[in-house]
């Protein structure tokens, strides 16, 4: 029990302590320098979202596989439950 006590306690104190971010300050001495860094962040920024635009409709049209995957095996198994049914029901000379 102690020993669940000392942990989470450690967990909490690990958890709350400050994030600092990786980012570094580029300080700019002049605008034209500013506006330089300014672009370079652009176009790091733009190559970053496309990337994620690709692998979001990579997941995209994968995940839309999968639900025509599902719907065909769905289709499939209700095909068998059916056929299962007719044969498992009883006969009219059966039922009297």
């Amino acid at each position: 029990m102690n020993k669940l006590v000392i942990t989470l306690v450690t967990a909490a104190l690990f958890l709350s302590l400050p994030v600092k971010a990786e980012e570094e300050e580029i300080e700019a001495k002049s605008i034209g320098e500013l506006l330089q860094l300014v672009r370079d962040g652009k176009t790091v920024n733009k190559r970053t979202n496309e990337k994620r635009e690709r692998d979001f409709l990579a997941d995209k049209s994968k995940q839309q596989k999968a639900v025509r995957d599902a719907e065909a095996a769905q289709k499939r198994e209700e095909a068998r439950s059916e056929r299962c049914l007719l044969y498992t029901s009883p006969s009219p000379r059966d039922r009297g």
